[in-house]
């Protein structure tokens, strides 16, 4: 005796007990086998010791025992074979001393079935069964693979001992457990909180939660995790969904369980009003730094030309008289884009000339030249005799991203791998860089855009240009 694992027992600890039926002690004690006797008393204790209608128990779980998430055992189950609980099961169902409702198949590892005590008369011990594993109810809710290895917790309610509980404040005793939550919630937040405390007490009551029982979720699992499940149960139940036990129970089990998890898809009215309000500022910061990026663009494309202009000779007068007769043109609905990028030179003997970089344009702007004319003519004030047209050859050719770069060149050639090189092309070089946009959406082409701008402005000023 001296090496059994109880030698020198010191008693049990009281209070803290368990019903068990007279009627098993009496009368079918000497009837049980060792293996029935102890499934039977595990049973009831995770039952009639937890003040529960049923339990959810695996067959490992009954075997080996339970221990809670943070490593500590709850108990060591019966130390039978997980074969000789199986069969033990069986023989005690087919006995009608216990219920079992299979949820899944023994050849699943999980095997998470939903025992109960056989009462004569059908009733059970007042309090609804609260599942703790996986069943098939649970569509959408992900559990752990072997609920029977997972670590999880139990919750003891000694609710024989009379008084305070263990833990109660001495100035609670003997007060109405909803009185008693009341008071927890409303001394551990301030206002806000306790009155957001008290909204989600109040829906899940709403659910059949006991008042006490809400109160205890939202001290040990805090208000957020409590109002993210009861959210989800609300919208499943809304649905259509109906749980094998109450939506209480349901909702109580998946709280405690502490590894079930809600899908990614679902959100809280709460979340979804805080994404849409995310997603609203992000477009708006979007939209923001698109304004920017095109201003900056319509600024360095003014100064551009503005530069190009003063090497034409195009003074003051010459850009407000060009300016006045495109937007002529434009809203008779006769404007291009060869116009816009024309420069008019000073009107000298009542011949205007128009200058392009595009040989293309010129023949465009040469079809039009009397229409040109005449709208110059509306615009100054004073007759037009006749429009030149020019073709200004620049130094080299400047493409700007990836589309103008392969509308000129070899359409397999990337910007990425020709950007800073001067490549040949017709009569002239041609220098290909990034579009300045694409730093707003890449900032680290930065240094690579100002390598190649600073690389141009050398070339162009070796050539005096």
């Amino acid at each position: 005796m001296g090496d059994h694992p109880l030698a020198g027992f010191a008693g049990y600890r009281m209070p803290g007990y368990t019903q068990i039926p007279d009627q098993l002690l009496d009368e079918q004690l000497h009837l049980l086998s060792h293996a029935e006797l102890k499934v039977l008393l595990y049973i009831m204790r995770h039952t009639f010791g937890y003040k529960r209608d049923g339990d959810h128990l695996s067959a490992r779980q009954i075997a080996e025992g339970i221990v809670r998430r943070d490593g500590t055992r709850v108990d060591s189950g019966t130390g039978c074979e997980i074969a000789t609980v199986r069969r033990t099961v069986k023989r005690l169902e087919e006995l009608g001393l216990i219920t079992v409702r299979r949820e899944q198949p023994e050849h699943d590892r999980a095997e998470v079935n939903f025992y109960t005590v056989r009462i004569a008369d059908g009733g059970g011990v007042g309090v609804a069964a609260t599942p703790r594993g996986c069943s098939p109810d649970t569509q959408g809710v992900v559990s752990p693979r072997h609920p029977q290895e997972t670590i999880r917790s139990q919750e003891t309610e000694r609710q024989q001992q009379r008084g305070a509980k263990p833990g109660d404040p001495a100035g609670e005793r003997g007060l109405p457990a909803a009185r008693r939550t009341a008071v927890v919630v409303a001394s551990h937040a301030d206002d806000q909180a306790n009155s957001e405390a008290l909204a989600l007490a109040d829906r899940l009551a709403a659910l059949g939660v006991a008042r006490s029982t809400a109160g205890k979720l939202l001290r040990e699992h805090g208000p957020e995790v409590v109002g993210r499940w009861l959210a989800y149960t609300e919208h499943r139940l809304r649905e259509g969904w109906l749980p094998n036990e109450t939506p209480a129970a349901w909702l109580v089990s998946a709280i405690r369980a502490g590894d079930w998890i809600i899908p990614d898809w679902f959100a809280t009215p709460e979340e979804q009003a805080a994404a849409e309000v995310a997603d609203r500022e992000a477009k708006q910061e979007l939209a923001r730094r698109q304004e920017e990026a095109e201003a900056r663009e319509r600024e360095e494309a003014a100064a551009q030309r503005l530069a190009f202009e003063e090497r034409l000779g195009v003074d003051d007068e010459a850009r407000r008289l060009w300016q006045g007769t495109r937007e002529l043109l434009d809203a008779r609905g006769e404007g291009s884009i060869a116009l816009a990028t024309a420069y008019l030179l000073p009107v000298t003997s009542d011949v205007a000339t128009l200058a392009t970089t595009v040989a293309f344009f010129c023949d465009r702007l040469a079809d039009r030249a009397e229409t040109i004319r005449a709208a110059l003519e509306e615009a100054s004030g004073r007759p037009v005799r006749e429009v030149k047209i020019e073709l200004v050859k620049p130094e080299c050719v400047v493409t700007l991203g990836n589309v103008p770069l392969r509308a000129l060149t070899d359409r397999q050639q990337m910007i990425g791998q020709v950007h800073g090189r001067f490549l040949e092309f017709p009569k002239r070089p041609l220098f290909a860089m990034y579009h300045p946009a694409s730093l707003i959406y890449n900032p680290s082409l930065r240094a690579s855009y100002e390598q190649d701008l600073s690389r141009l402005g050398e070339w162009l000023r070796r050539r005096g240009t």
